[in-house]
């Protein structure tokens, strides 16, 4: 195999595993199906924190942040939320 081939084959194998990014801002995303995927990535995430947070053997500081964190995305969330109903309506 040339190389360039080879490198043509890692690219695409690359940028088929890559994941879409989440706009920064809600509003910046205009399709319905996108917002909504959007919206349940987050409510994934929190709950991974939820379960995290869950751990008794957590320290204060790591405990503080992992609530931060899940606060961040609970206000993150209700912004998609609004999009998605913005976009249905």
């Amino acid at each position: 195999m040339h190389f360039w081939c080879l490198n043509d084959y890692i690219s695409e194998a690359l940028n088929a595993g890559e994941k879409e990014r989440r706009p920064y801002l809600a509003t910046e995303c205009d399709d319905e199906k996108k917002a909504e995927k959007f919206r349940r990535q987050i409510i994934g995430e929190i709950s991974k924190k939820v379960a995290q947070i869950q751990n008794a053997g957590l320290g204060e500081f790591k405990l503080r942040d992992l609530n931060d964190e899940i606060n961040k995305l609970l206000r993150e969330k209700g912004h998609w939320e609004d999009r998605v109903s913005c976009l249905y309506s």
